[in-house]
């Protein structure tokens, strides 16, 4: 089974923050994070946050549940699996990450997703303001659905009410610029890196394709408000599917001024050892 992903404005990535105190990877490799264990019963030790899990019109049970899980990570032993079985409930789980800051940053992740059934009402992967709902202010908003144009990606997600809308949408494209098509469960890399000042992104790669000037020509999105840092995973009221979620990371994008002080600094500690 085949599903296409089309991307829409907001933005997504594996979350890992370096370089700063604003810095978080998560790889679910900790002993916390035990087989078939809840999230609501587990604070993550990189961030020492603990996951929030709940639903808006359903109970938490063997139909809805997001869980540690052994069955398909992306790397490693164990991944974070959320699982919304009922096509009449949806649930959500949320786990507040460090702060971007108004400096640049890059957010990463690996995601697989399957088990679509039903329509209209999709679920959503989001990174921004925390919400028991699927639109809020976001940096990102992944969004699977079953109609013929196959989930859907949204970047730079700005939005204050239910009845808003992303800035655009595109398709991700492969290097050649044919449409990305990937199977059901495989999972996929979202990379990008955000200018927090401008809400823009500076670059924005979907399995290591950047899609800026190959899937969309611009890559900015204007607002009044800054979103959050809380990563969320929702599942939509008439859909049933699963997610597979590894190796999230958000860090600070290392600015010019450093990298040069960096390299200066390699360079002469080359030298030096070269001289002794």
């Amino acid at each position: 089974m085949e599903k296409l992903f089309y991307v829409a404005g907001a933005i997504v990535g594996s979350v890992a923050i370096i370089g700063t105190a604003n810095a978080a990877t998560l790889t679910f490799e900790g002993a916390e994070y035990v087989n078939n264990k809840n999230v609501n019963e587990i604070t993550d030790s990189t961030t020492n946050t603990t996951w929030t899990l709940g639903s808006t019109n359903g109970v938490i049970g063997s139909s809805l549940r997001t869980f540690a899980s052994t069955a398909h990570p992306a790397s490693g032993d164990t991944h974070v699996r959320f699982a919304d079985a009922n096509t009449s409930h949806n649930m959500y789980a949320s786990l507040a990450l460090p702060s971007p800051g108004s400096a640049p940053f890059n957010i990463n992740f690996d995601l697989a997703t399957s088990g679509f059934v039903g329509g209209g009402d999709a679920g959503k992967v989001i990174f921004g303001t925390s919400s028991t709902t699927a639109v809020v202010n976001s940096w990102f908003a992944f969004s699977p659905d079953t109609y013929a144009a196959g989930p859907t990606f949204a970047f730079l997600y700005k939005s204050t009410s239910a009845s808003s809308n992303p800035n655009s949408t595109f398709k991700p494209r492969n290097a050649n610029g044919t449409s990305m098509i990937l199977t059901a469960g495989e999972y996929v890399n979202l990379n990008f890196q955000i200018d927090p000042a401008n809400f823009q992104y500076t670059s924005l790669t979907v399995n290591g394709v950047e899609q800026i000037g190959n899937a969309v020509t611009t890559a900015y999105a204007p607002t009044t408000a800054t979103p959050g840092s809380v990563f969320r995973l929702v599942g939509g009221s008439s859909t049933q599917l699963t997610y597979d979620l590894d190796n999230i990371s958000v860090a600070a994008v290392p600015e010019p001024s450093a990298l040069v002080i960096g390299l200066l600094a390699a360079t002469g500690l080359t030298l030096r050892r070269r001289r002794n």
